[in-house]
């Protein structure tokens, strides 16, 4: 696994993991579905998130993930991107289409098994891939 950096802003580095190519996952996984509208609603909230002291306290930006240890999402409608602290810095997990009110249970796990990766990856060899 990867981090590919994305934005610096005021505030933070916000950078994203990237399992092959430097491609972040949630371009990957997203992008082909996604009108380029959305596509640049994404950038303007990740460079808004690199701006921002955190916590962000604009909720319609981004919200901490209730019962989750360090876990926040982007709230570019209609796409949600979960993401990670690592001291001062965002790291993007990767992201999904919401299609219900509630954020699905299944992204949440996704991203939580994501992050505990990335720690596990970065305690093996000491350094961040």
């Amino acid at each position: 696994m990867q981090v590919v950096f994305l934005s610096e802003g005021s505030a933070r580095k916000v950078s994203a993991l990237s399992m092959s190519r430097g491609v972040p996952i949630y371009q990957a996984e997203l992008y082909s579905e996604l009108d380029e509208r959305t596509k640049l609603k994404i950038v303007n909230y990740i460079d808004f998130l690199s701006k921002s002291t955190f916590p962000v306290t604009n909720t319609t930006i981004s919200k901490k993930l209730k019962g989750c240890n360090n876990l926040y999402e982007i709230l570019p409608k209609p796409v949600r991107l979960f993401f990670f602290m690592l001291g001062n810095d965002a790291i993007i997990t990767h992201g999904y289409v919401k299609k219900k009110n509630k954020t699905d249970k299944t992204e949440i796990e996704r991203a939580k098994s994501l992050k505990a990766r990335f720690f596990k990856e970065e305690d093996d060899d000491g350094s961040i891939h």
